[in-house]
């Protein structure tokens, strides 16, 4: 392999990281005016660093230019990755971000304990860490996505409990990358069985480092993109419980005051309050609901989950398909386009891909196929 082509194909890994890294801090330094903005930078910002010193690491090696000490901080970088990550993690999902801090751990002490043997002199201790670190990235790998996927899972949720404009499929990428970084970090797993000297002057080191560049610099790119959900999501107070509250704590809206009269009579005033279209605006929240209903946020989504068997993102989009339905098999309109424009401006839809996606999930056919068939039988 000619040097400067193996050099540029060692070096991909590393600079891809780079760019990202200076993206992020560049964003970051513009954002510091805005406290919960400029946070949400960090830790992509911290994560990107992290990766390009450790894919540096990875450079001086198949350059020829290892040591002891670098290795040090490479195997500092890699226990450090998948604990940004989760950081990362936790920050998209509001969660205590301390919970993070405990796998930071034992990057500190690896890197501490490696030190000290290089110092001291203790060649076997020295490769003994290197090894228990190797078993360490390992579990880690397998802790981070694991715990990640729930995390993500419970989080879509608790958004489709919430909001009706879809906002939960914004977060499908991060858990797509999420699984492709797993993938890939067991195929890492794989290859450092190997042995990092296996690929060293051969060709076929191209493999991985095309396959950890793209993946890097498509994880990069869904980082700089989900910050706008993070932001919108900020903005609301989703750190109510979602534990039901008793019927006695909501006035009775009719009979006797039993829990049957409640039900009874809260469907109807929910199912009368959705037939008045409020779903028309897409940015309609289960909170907008629970107050022209009386109640309070965390029982309406319990009641709806429960009554209907549906979060509330699902019944809002029910009834704004069903809408949608009714617009498309009016004649009045001229073109298909025009209806179609129509039902889905009147419904809520916040946008074109939504609207197609959901109705043809609700219905089995596209709006566009619904509107023809629907003109057909009519006609008939």
């Amino acid at each position: 392999m000619p040097d400067t082509l193996y050099i540029l194909i060692t070096a991909l890994p590393m600079l891809v990281c780079l760019f990202w890294a200076v993206f992020s801090l560049c964003r970051f330094a513009g954002r510091l005016d805005k406290e919960s903005t400029g946070a949400a930078e960090a830790v992509p910002m911290l994560f990107f660093m992290t990766s390009t010193v450790l894919y540096s690491c990875h450079f001086l090696y198949f350059e020829g230019l290892e040591s002891r000490w670098i290795e040090v901080l490479y195997i500092i970088a890699n226990l450090s990755v998948f604990p940004l990550f989760r950081l990362y993690l936790l920050q998209l999902v509001h969660s205590d971000k301390r919970r993070g801090m405990a796998t930071f751990v034992p990057a500190m002490a690896a890197g501490l304990l490696l030190a000290l043997c290089i110092v001291l002199g203790h060649d076997k201790a020295y490769l003994v860490i290197r090894i228990a670190a190797r078993l360490c990235f390992a579990v880690q790998v397998l802790f981070v996505w694991i715990s990640g996927s729930i995390m993500l899972r419970d989080f879509r949720s608790q958004l489709d409990n919430i909001y009706s404009d879809d906002r939960s499929w914004e977060l499908r990428p991060v858990t797509i990358m999420l699984n492709l970084l797993g993938v890939i970090s067991v195929i890492a797993i794989l290859l450092n069985l190997v042995g990092k000297e296996w690929f060293a002057g051969k060709w076929i080191v191209a493999a991985p480092a095309l396959m950890m560049s793209v993946l890097l610099y498509a994880l990069g790119y869904v980082m700089s993109e989900i910050r706008v959900v993070i932001e919108d999501i900020q903005e609301q107070d989703i750190d109510e419980p979602l534990a039901p509250v008793g019927y006695d704590d909501v006035k009775p809206l009719a009979g006797d005051g039993t829990e049957a009269d409640y039900v009874v009579a809260l469907k109807n005033r929910l199912e009368t309050y959705m037939d008045s279209k409020p779903y028309s605006d897409p940015a309609f929240t289960i909170y907008d609901l629970a107050r022209a209903l009386g109640s309070n946020r965390s029982y309406i989504s319990n009641f709806i989950n429960h009554h209907y068997g549906m979060n509330f993102a699902a019944f809002v989009a029910h009834y704004r398909v069903e809408n949608a339905k009714t617009i498309l098999a009016d004649r009045s309109f001229l073109t298909h386009k025009e209806a179609l424009n129509a039902a889905m401006r009147n419904s809520g839809f916040i946008s074109e891909p939504t609207f197609y996606r959901l109705f043809k999930q609700q219905t089995g056919t596209t709006p566009r196929e619904y509107r023809i068939n629907s003109l057909a039988s009519s006609a008939d």
